[in-house]
């Protein structure tokens, strides 16, 4: 699944990613989320890291990419 979140605010990306994860609890994940700054990709990893799963940040010429993979977990 791919997200292409480069003009959400920091609330919103939350929020959708909030809702993807529930979407897959319990269940393996692979997304990649597209964003446009390195503060949206630490808040974003700090999130993902609650859920139970792994994140890896590529930086691409004037945006990030943040892959999400694992195991949701739902507590």
């Amino acid at each position: 699944m791919i997200v292409d979140a480069r003009t959400l605010d920091s609330k919103e990306l939350l929020l959708r990613m909030r809702d993807v994860l529930a979407d897959h609890c319990g269940r393996e994940v692979s997304v990649e989320v597209f964003l446009s700054g390195e503060r949206d990709t630490k808040r974003l990893r700090a999130f993902v890291s609650m859920s139970g799963c792994q994140t890896v940040v590529e930086q691409k010429e004037g945006y990030y990419i943040v892959r999400i993979t694992g195991s949701v977990c739902c507590a």
